[in-house]
């Protein structure tokens, strides 16, 4: 008998590279994951996984901290936007190489409900999201004034002002990546 033949009462689960399971079986497995007890879940490279699915896993456990969706290419803005803002104690997003986000992955305040005004967001990972701009960072910065790290290469406008942003918002900020983003200046930096 395998380990998920009845519910499981884990925190955290990683099932990073496992691509042999379709959605359906991701689905499968995190329905015997007892309901709201998971506060971890690394499903980065899971390559099968929708949306669908996603929204799911976010519905039965609200007290998730820790999402790793790195690569998951078939994950789309409004699953991400659910996330941010059902997850109340997010404190780690990372979503790099899910090349279907844009900058709609953020949620609006009608989104969220006006009832969240500050997010708990501490390090966000956004890397190599070629449809991600300045106007979705910006969003984020303003409402994650906890945020510890933030990974944001390659985003292409990212300039000056929003280093000005960080620095004001995020006086704990420790860990910045900004590489290759050709409108930040010395200035900026200083």
């Amino acid at each position: 008998k395998g380990l998920l033949e009845r519910s499981i009462n884990v925190s955290c689960i990683n099932l990073s590279s496992c691509i042999q399971f379709s959605t359906n079986d991701l689905g499968d497995i995190m329905n015997k994951v007892r309901e709201g007890n998971l506060v971890s879940l690394n499903l980065s490279e899971c390559t099968t996984l929708e949306s669908s699915t996603l929204l799911q896993i976010i519905n039965s456990q609200p007290n998730l901290k820790v999402l790793k969706l790195d690569k998951c290419t078939n994950i789309e803005d409004h699953a991400i936007s659910s996330a941010i803002s059902k997850l109340t104690n997010l404190t780690e997003l990372s979503v790099m190489f899910c090349l279907q986000i844009t900058n709609a992955f953020f949620p609006t305040n009608q989104q969220m409900q006006s009832k969240i005004t500050l997010l708990q967001l501490r390090n966000v990972y956004l890397g190599g999201n070629l449809g991600l701009t300045q106007t979705s960072i910006i969003s984020l910065i303003n409402v994650s004034p906890k945020l510890k790290t933030l990974f944001i290469p390659a985003i292409q406008d990212i300039d000056d002002d929003v280093l000005c942003l960080l620095s004001h918002r995020c006086p704990g900020l420790q860990h910045l990546t900004i590489a290759l983003c050709p409108l930040i200046t010395n200035s900026g930096i200083s």
